[in-house]
Order: structure tokens, then C-alpha cells, then sequence
């Protein structure tokens, strides 16, 4: 039986207990692995699938860390079709400047804590609050991949360092082959990389965008392009764009619970922050997604993320609902950019009891983690 969710949502500190255990995940159906497209669902529209987040929050999902309020409605003010997303997605984040003034603004509240801090959680620090608040997703998703290849599986692995960081920050759309030679990589092996950690395409798009001595940026005009995708079960990027889907402030929780608890939390998940900087707890994108102990991970670090409603930036519409069906839509909407369906619905009934009983959000918010924990968010 599920445990009851608001009760385990509500009490204080409960999962800082050596024995707490945390409600496990809605029990909603998974997606499959086979085929699945970009614009819409599964081909029997759904009823046996996962459906699908709409065209725009996927795209910032893929080849981002997730959207932010406000992203949607800013991308889909020059048309609602999907060609003309991809392309305003894609020219937005090429030509978006790489230092962000929110970013530096709450690294600058984090100055103290930061100097104390080891170079290397310093650097981690640094990239989450750019994962989480920063503008320029596209070029965040870019570097993270670049990281992985560095230090991949190879005779001469390289360790993340804020120099290399830098390094690769500039070079993130550039030439394929200004960026291979690190790792004794061909233009189109790197290629390979790229499309296996963004758009995961079936096929040989991974050589074929590569072997034609293209810039980064082109190869990712083109996976964005990509008809046929497969799931990336990749939990720490979900947790990340919950995160942002909520505006959660991840700067303050840092400040009031300090650097080392909240890296704790977030290795805890498996899939490190910057590949190299916890080798000991990598985790292939299937093993990240499947173990228990990750999922476990994930539902404790966003219920703990959200304990704090000041910080979570909740829609009109959910503070509004009068009924549960209407929350979950309307939590639906605000994470899916789609409406809330028939299954998922009926998946959060059994613990909706008292989600309406108060004026404020708190007892709310619980229903946003069930649906952020569900495969329709996770296996993006």
C-alpha cells in the first residue's frame, strides 16, 4: 500500500531521521521504450503510454534543463507549430549570452559560502544554479555533454575543473573538431555523444552530423529536427527541471542548508553533477533511472526542495483549484505544458485527501511532486 503522502510531506524533518523512509512514487504508468515523437503521443493516444509533455516544454527538457514560468508563453509567442518552435527555440539559446545576471546575482549571495568551499564543490555549486535558474539551457545541456565525454571511459579521462569548464564554455557551438582531439574522438564520434546525451535518435544521425566537419550548433539544429526519439532516463536532469518548473529557489535553500547538505542530497540521486566529480555514484542512464535507491532519492530531494512554499513559485491556477481533478490539471499544465489525463487523474485521487483543506500551498505541493515523480516528467 502507498503510504500516505501528506504525511510524510508535512512532518518536520522527517527524512532526516536514519530510519525515515519516504512515500514511494505514484504508481503511474511507465513509458516504453520503443518509439516516441517529439509533437505528440503514442501512437494508441496515450492509453497505454506515458503521454508526453506538449512540443515546447520538451524541447526545453531535451535540450535544457526544463523550463522556467514564463519560457512557454515567451516561445510560443511566435507561433504555436512545431517548426516554428524548433527554430526560435534553437536561435534563442545559440545567441543567448553565456553569463546570465540572475546567475552571478545569486552565486554573489553565496560568496561566504563559497570560498569556503573545496574547488571542486565550488565548480558543482556554480553549474547547478546555472542548470537551475540560468537562461542559456542550451548551452548548459552542450557543456554537460562535453563533460561526459571528457571524462568517459577512455586511456586519458579528465577530471571537471573550473579551467576546463571555461575552456568548454566558449567552445560549447563550436566546431565538432575543435573539441574531438581531447578525447581522441573523430567529429563524428563526438557527434555520437552529443545525440546519445540530448535526442538519443535512432539510427546514424550521430555519424551522419558529424561527418560533414559541422559546428556543434548545426548538429544541434538538427537533433532538435530529429522525428524519432527515445526516452532520456537521466533523474537528476528531472529533478532539475521540477526545480525550474517551480521556480524553485535553489540559492536559498544552499544558504540556510549549506553547501556539503545539499551536494549530499543530490549525489544521493546517482547521476553526478558534473561526470568525474563523483565517479564512485555514476550510474548509466537505465541503472540511474531504475534503482530504487534513486527514486527514493528523487521524492525526498524535491519533497525537502518544496518544504519551504515561500520559495516555490505556484501558478494561479493551482492556488485556485476548488477541487482535486482541477489541482492536478492545473500542477499538469504547469509541469507538462499539457493538460492532466484520465490516468493521472485517477493515479493521485487515492492521495489527495486534505490537499484542499487549507488556504495556503503547502498541502498542495505534495501533488506537484507526485506528478513530477511520474514517468510522463522522468522519461523525457
Amino acid at each position: 500500500m502507498v503510504e500516505n503522502l501528506w504525511s510524510y510531506a508535512s512532518r518536520p524533518g522527517a527524512d532526516e531521521r536514519p530510519d525515515a523512509r519516504p512515500a514511494p512514487p505514484v504508481d503511474l504508468p511507465r513509458a516504453p521504450r520503443p518509439k516516441s515523437k517529439l509533437s505528440g503521443a503514442s501512437k494508441d493516444g496515450g492509453k497505454s503510454a506515458a503521454v508526453p509533455l506538449g512540443p515546447a516544454a520538451q524541447l526545453f527538457r531535451r535540450f535544457g534543463f526544463g523550463h522556467r514560468p514564463g519560457d512557454l508563453e515567451a516561445l510560443r509567442a511566435v507561433g504555436t507549430g512545431l517548426e516554428a518552435l524548433r527554430g526560435t527555440f534553437v536561435d534563442s539559446q545559440i545567441t543567448a549570452p553565456s553569463e546570465d545576471p540572475e546567475v552571478e546575482r545569486r552565486l554573489a549571495r553565496l560568496s561566504g559560502r563559497l570560498e569556503q568551499a573545496s574547488p571542486s564543490d565550488r565548480l558543482r555549486v556554480t553549474t547547478l544554479l546555472r542548470r537551475a535558474h540560468g537562461r542559456a539551457q542550451l548551452r548548459e545541456k552542450t557543456v554537460a555533454v562535453w563533460h561526459e565525454v571528457l571524462a568517459g571511459a577512455g586511456s586519458n579521462p579528465t577530471v571537471p575543473d573550473a579551467a576546463l569548464d571555461r575552456r568548454l564554455r566558449r567552445r560549447a557551438f563550436g566546431p565538432l573538431r575543435r573539441l574531438a582531439p581531447a578525447r581522441d574522438l573523430t567529429p563524428s564520434a563526438a557527434a555520437r555523444w552529443l545525440a546519445d546525451r540530448v535526442a538519443a535518435p535512432e539510427g546514424d544521425l550521430g555519424v551522419r552530423i558529424g561527418a560533414s566537419g559541422s559546428t556543434v550548433a548545426d548538429a544541434l539544429g538538427r537533433l532538435v529536427e530529429a522525428p524519432q526519439i527515445l526516452p532520456l532516463r537521466r533523474p537528476l536532469d528531472a529533478v532539475l527541471a521540477a526545480a525550474r518548473a517551480l521556480d524553485v529557489d535553489l540559492a536559498e535553500r544552499i544558504a540556510r542548508s549549506g553547501i556539503a547538505e545539499v551536494l549530499r542530497r543530490l549525489e544521493a540521486i546517482g547521476q553526478p553533477i558534473l561526470s568525474g566529480s563523483s565517479a564512485a555514484t555514476a550510474l548509466g542512464r537505465e541503472g540511474a533511472w531504475a534503482t530504487t535507491a534513486s527514486r527514493a532519492a528523487q521524492w525526498r530531494f524535491l519533497t525537502w526542495l518544496m518544504a519551504d512554499s515561500s520559495a516555490v513559485t505556484v501558478g494561479e491556477a493551482v492556488r485556485a483549484a476548488t477541487s482535486l481533478d482541477a489541482l492536478t490539471d492545473a500542477w499538469a499544465r504547469q509541469l507538462f505544458d499539457r493538460p492532466a489525463t484520465e490516468r493521472e487523474l485517477a493515479a493521485v485521487r487515492p492521495l489527495g485527501r486534505g490537499a484542499l483543506g487549507t488556504s495556503g500551498v503547502e498541502r498542495r505541493l505534495p501533488i506537484g511532486v507526485a506528478l513530477a515523480m511520474s514517468p510522463a516528467f522522468l522519461d523525457v
